[in-house]
């Protein structure tokens, strides 16, 4: 079924099939395949919203940064994409702060540029999840911007039993 789909959509598909071994090592091996120069990660059970990539590279480019990341939400919200964004400046200090803490976003909040991806040393393949980690590891190598606004819909509460990121 995935082939015959990847077949309809435009530009490269790379279908991969091997062992399960994580969601970290997963996601290294598929940006180390990527030949474009920004991703925009998305767990397999998340929603991006809408315009919300084009937002965040809006801003990536208007203010030079390589790193952009948003908000979550597990309700299914109305949002009016012809808003002008919300977003501030985080320094190294303040992200890392703010993600040791407590860590308020998941990678399918995430817009980065392949380059600061890896040179922060990517997602730690020690860890199942990616999340802390990766966030801890790209407010270690940099500022970001954050975009006050939902950009991940994470699926409903009455379907969260079970993930990952619920254990």
């Amino acid at each position: 079924v995935i082939k015959s789909l990847s077949k309809k959509l435009p530009g490269k598909v790379i279908v991969i099939r091997r062992r399960n071994l994580g969601a970290s090592y997963s996601t290294n091996q598929g940006i180390s395949l990527a030949s474009a120069f920004w991703i925009r990660l998305l767990d397999g059970d998340d929603c991006v919203t809408y315009k919300s990539t084009e937002k965040m590279l809006s801003l990536a480019s208007k203010l030079k940064t390589e790193f952009v990341y948003g908000l979550m939400d597990n309700n299914k919200k109305i949002i009016d994409s012809r808003k002008k964004p919300d977003y501030f400046f985080q320094t190294k200090e303040n992200g890392l702060r703010k993600f040791i803490k407590n860590c308020p976003a998941n990678s399918s909040c995430i817009f980065i540029s392949k380059k600061h991806y890896f040179s922060s040393g990517g997602c730690n393949e020690s860890f199942i999840s990616p999340d802390q980690v990766l966030f801890l590891r790209l407010f270690s190598k940099g500022n970001g911007i954050f975009l006050k606004e939902i950009v991940a819909l994470l699926p409903a509460s009455d379907q969260i039993k079970g993930r990952l990121s619920t254990q």
